[in-house]
């Protein structure tokens, strides 16, 4: 058993050994779910300390060996937070550790050997005619990529900045703006 989070996953949405244990998980997701381990929506606002004392408490209604049959030893917990930030996916793994004397780490994905910066996040190209002097155009052609994958739309700057940001969400990678120059082809990408 493992935990992650939803975004390592976008491209394996029909894994079998993801689960779900919040109480929404994004469009795309299409695993199991677990709600008896789904936080309430009251706890999201909570301090860290009020939550996990909350949080035991639901822990404390459950038996961790029928919660670690029920998920399959070889599950991976999801829920949004990414790794190393406070999360029940975490008091979850702590819990059955503690318990069940089982371990329970976090998933660490394989690294990707031809992985480049720009697969990290989704380019949105303003080239220079969509500027009118130093405004930026409100219709045009809008092109952003994500790694190897190009998409252009033609409208509004705003509908189209709405498209690369749904694109870079289900992606799992940030939006960031930068300069095409069609002429000589060439993107100032930011520093990573």
């Amino acid at each position: 058993m493992q935990t992650s989070n939803f975004w390592h996953f976008t491209r394996e949405p029909n894994d079998p050994r993801l689960v779900s244990i919040t109480i929404g998980q994004p469009k795309w997701f299409q695993g199991r779910r677990y709600l008896a381990l789904a936080p309430r929506w009251n706890m999201l606002k909570m301090d860290a300390t009020t939550y996990r004392e909350e949080y035991q408490k639901i822990l404390d209604k459950l038996d961790p060996q029928k919660v670690f049959d029920d998920l399959g030893e070889d599950a991976i917990l999801l829920c949004w937070e990414k790794p190393g930030a406070f999360c029940h996916r975490r008091l979850v793994a702590e819990w059955l550790e503690e318990k069940l004397g089982v371990k329970v780490p976090e998933f660490v994905p394989e690294p990707q050997a031809e992985r480049t910066a720009s697969q990290d996040y989704c380019c949105f190209l303003l080239s220079p005619d969509c500027f009118s002097g130093d405004q930026l155009k409100d219709l045009g052609r809008w092109v952003f990529q994500v790694g190897r994958e190009t998409f252009s739309y033609d409208g509004h700057y705003n509908e189209a900045k709405k498209k690369a940001l749904k694109v870079a969400r289900s992606r799992g990678v940030r939006l960031v703006e930068t300069f095409y120059n069609p002429i000589n082809k060439t993107t100032s990408l930011p520093r990573l």
